[in-house]
């Protein structure tokens, strides 16, 4: 399906469902994830376009392709501020970010 995804000051992620047809807003999922303002980066996980979303703590929202289930994974990292993919001949599939 198509999604919005939102990043609020409030540091709440939304995540509505965007009918292509109509363009009509419907299912939405929030979810608190720090107590900063929310930074959306487009990033590749397994191939497939997905998104990191910076707060207080980072989480890396994603549909697996094998199930074709959404995720949203927290990271182990201290607060982060920006970040972007890179790839490599020794790592074909990364990120960096800055903290």
């Amino acid at each position: 399906g198509l999604y919005l995804n939102v990043g609020l000051t409030s540091g709440v992620l939304q995540r509505v469902a965007v009918d292509p047809t109509s363009g009509s807003l419907s299912d939405t999922r929030t979810r608190f994830l720090g107590g900063r303002p929310v930074k959306l980066f487009r990033v590749k996980v397994a191939g497939q376009t997905g998104i990191l979303a910076l707060s207080s703590r980072g989480w890396l929202a994603y549909v697996l392709p094998s199930t074709g289930r959404y995720y949203m994974t927290p990271l182990s990292y201290d607060q982060l501020e920006y970040a972007a993919n890179f790839a490599s001949e020794q790592c074909p599939e990364g990120m960096v970010a800055i903290a």
